[in-house]
């Protein structure tokens, strides 16, 4: 369980590095600025147009983490599969969200088998990468 959390907070690290080098914060604070000199010309309040970018900075935080435990949860699944004593013919029905995907319409049923292949083909090299690395 330890380990998962530092696996999160090295993440959430990670991911805070790259939006720093995207200039996320730069972006929030010119569009926040523009848009307080905006609402004071139109005579809305300051404080509404900060807590709007408030809750956005928490929205963005909170998506972005609750991707990444999905996809965690995702690899340790993969991680089964991989290591599982049988042969696995059907990893992707074994990965499905049923309780999402069966209410889904044909199309959207489609992109979302599509999606996850491709992050079942990303999780699985991810698996043979860790696995090398231990094995040194």
């Amino acid at each position: 369980m330890k380990n998962d959390k530092n696996e999160s907070l090295l993440e959430l690290a990670k991911n805070a590095k790259k939006r720093m080098k995207q200039g996320y914060w730069a972006d929030i604070i010119e569009a926040r600025k523009n848009d307080i000199d905006v609402a004071v010309k139109h005579g809305v309040s300051e404080s509404n147009v900060k807590s709007y970018y408030k809750n956005r900075v928490l929205r963005d935080f909170f998506v972005r983490r609750e991707r990444i435990e999905r996809e965690e949860r995702l690899y340790k699944k993969v991680i089964e599969i991989m290591n599982a004593d049988e042969i696995v013919y059907d990893p992707l029905a074994r990965l499905v969200e049923h309780e999402y995907y069966d209410v889904l319409d044909d199309d959207n049923k489609l992109a979302y088998i599509l999606n996850l292949s491709s992050k079942y083909l990303k999780l699985r090299e991810r698996y043979f990468e860790e696995k090398e690395a231990l094995a040194k």
